[in-house]
């Protein structure tokens, strides 16, 4: 039996275009002999698609091609997540598998409902609550959705009353098949492969996983086409991050896969989500060419790497924008990164308009400026700056914030907090050394100096980032366990001074993440969706 495995990268609410996608791999299957075709979770709509689902255009659109999936059934089965509507007591729609066989349609409802982090899946679907065995060319198969099958996880258990697996235990399956929707987390591949191993060997069959690819908004799908034994080893697995018709054929001799989880590995995923994750948001939004600010340090020099990966260094512009502050290192290594990436460069001194700031403010301020006032003036005339360079050559500008920053609200409201989309928000400052070093591995591409020098905002003479934050290597765990684990474990009667002061920094400073652009997320907690948080709350500890 062959079977093709589409992680299918859709663009949520277009569903003609999506539909066409569905149908053109179908086409391409149907010339390859295969006997089944498998798309991931809501690939119809795109997932999330949040409050769309509440437009009654939605459904109409997918019911528009529901007969055409029928038609293409007659020579290929086809399983395929889409939207359904609930008629009883409950929310208003079904997360739904529809599988098409012999012109026939039938249904699967996914039945656990995460409403956690990211997911919102109680705000707009009943649950199911029956399993569907098909048998499809002589075989045997069981269906399920994303979070059906992750229920042995010790912090998914507790959320439901049962585990849908259960009703597919000694019902004799070939295959567990499960469409999925399930966000990238910089730790969930080897998580994931894991828990497919043990479902396989539990229930006595193979297990056949596809999960969406691609990037909407913040989130980012790493796709992971997946065929388990019921030995629990893998003896299909598709590249990730890719958007293709890959084709398992049963008959064929098995050879069992290793699945890699080095920490090159992990930053390799990384790296790869990243540049998903850019390109989908600009791709998705119809633009083409991005700019930053280049200020010779280590995360916009990140930025810029990841984006020239992503779109071409062509269309990535990069403008350093020094002031009197500036050291002749942030120019130079600035330019060394922009020649060994191949992007654009611009070059404007902030100074001239900082002195008309000055005077302004000193006619307006007579009793004197602050420190702080004077130093996030540079922040804001640079990002005036970029943003104008934004309109007037249509580029969507980039962060270049780390999550370490956003945390202790190391950032200026306006000035470099601004931008289109946040790449590396929910990256730690040690994260985003480890990841430059990933980069550099087999060729320098960030100038080394960039990576040896004291981080500094240079606002003010010979500034470092260590006058106002704590050392990063102290830093980046209390940040794991206050923000990623909510505090977790932490004894705040007796905790010491240090995680005191980081843990009433972050609540201070959540009126800045909140207005912060969309961050690009790679953790279990980034800012944004998943992390809800009273902007004008006052816990303290």
């Amino acid at each position: 039996m062959k079977i093709a495995l589409v992680p299918l990268n859709p663009t949520v609410g277009d569903i003609p275009a999506n539909v066409d996608k569905i149908l053109g791999f179908i086409d391409s299957a149907i010339a390859q002999h295969c006997d089944l075709i498998i798309f991931p979770e809501m690939s119809l709509i795109g997932y999330p698609a949040k409050d769309y689902l509440f437009y009654p255009w939605v459904l109409y659109q997918q019911q528009a091609s529901i007969a055409k999936l029928k038609r293409r059934s007659k020579n290929i089965g086809i399983v395929v997540g889409g939207l359904g509507r609930h008629k009883g007591i409950g929310r208003p729609f079904l997360n739904q598998a529809f599988i098409f066989h012999n012109g026939q349609k039938h249904t699967y409802t996914k039945q656990l409902l995460p409403n956690y982090d990211v997911f919102d899946d109680w705000r707009y679907f009943s649950p199911g609550t029956e399993p569907l065995i098909l048998k499809i060319n002589g075989k045997r198969f069981g269906f399920t959705i994303c979070e059906d099958i992750w229920f042995s996880e010790d912090q998914i258990k507790t959320q439901y009353p049962q585990d849908p697996l259960n009703q597919y235990r000694d019902r004799k399956l070939d295959f567990l098949i499960n469409i999925s929707a399930s966000p990238f987390e910089f730790d969930k591949p080897p998580r994931r492969a894991k828990l497919i191993s043990h479902i396989s060997q539990t229930l006595h069959c193979q297990v056949i996983y596809v999960n969406q690819s691609g990037a909407n908004d913040d989130l980012i799908f790493d796709g992971s086409a997946l065929v388990c034994h019921t030995n629990g080893k893998f003896i299909y697995k598709a590249p990730p991050f890719t958007e293709d018709l890959f084709v398992f054929n049963t008959d064929e001799p098995r050879i069992f896969l290793p699945l890699k989880s080095s920490k090159s590995t992990k930053y390799e995923l990384l790296e790869q989500a990243l540049i998903t994750g850019i390109r989908d948001y600009f791709g998705k939004m119809g633009f083409t060419q991005a700019a930053l600010g280049l200020s010779g340090g280590v995360d916009s020099a990140l930025v810029a790497t990841l984006a020239a990966k992503a779109l071409g260094p062509e269309n990535v512009l990069g403008v350093m924008l020094p002031s009197r502050y500036s050291s002749d290192h942030s120019i130079t290594d600035s330019q060394s990164l922009a020649k060994q990436l191949g992007i654009q460069t611009m070059q404007i001194n902030i100074d001239p308009l900082h002195k008309v700031y000055e005077k302004f403010f000193h006619k307006i301020f007579p009793q004197g400026v602050s420190d702080l006032t004077e130093q996030n003036i540079q922040a804001r005339i640079r990002a005036n700056l970029l943003m104008a360079i934004s309109n007037n050559s249509e580029r969507l500008l980039l962060n270049t914030s780390n999550k370490s920053e956003l945390a202790m609200g190391f950032g200026t409201m306006y000035g470099d907090l601004c931008g289109a989309i946040a790449v590396i928000s929910d990256l730690t400052k040690t994260q985003v050394y480890e990841l430059c070093g990933h980069l550099n591995l087999q060729k320098e591409i960030i100038p080394k100096n960039i990576l040896k020098k004291a981080p500094s905002a240079e606002l003010k003479p010979d500034q470092k980032d260590s006058d106002t934050l704590p050392p990063y290597d102290k830093l980046d765990p209390l940040l794991d366990v206050l923000i990623n684990q909510y505090g977790q474990g932490v004894d705040f009667d007796s905790c010491d001074d240090l995680t005191r002061k980081v843990m009433n920094t972050i609540m201070k400073n959540e009126w800045k993440r909140f207005q912060a652009p969309p961050t690009l997320r790679i953790s279990n907690k980034a800012y944004g969706a998943g992390r809800r948080i009273p902007v004008v709350g006052k816990l303290r500890i």
